[in-house]
């Protein structure tokens, strides 16, 4: 996932704009309330 804006403060890393959520359930709660400033990407592949 990327995040265009306010990543960093979510996982509170300077100039952060991309993370791995390798737990299934919090990637699912991300996607389902994910605005336009977020992109996903899985295996390197844009979804």
């Amino acid at each position: 996932m990327i995040c265009k804006c306010g990543l960093e403060y979510a996982v509170n890393k300077p100039n952060c704009k991309i993370a791995a959520v390798k737990d299934l359930n919090l990637a699912k709660a991300i996607v389902a309330n994910a605005c336009e400033e977020y992109e996903i990407y899985a295996g390197g592949v844009e979804n």
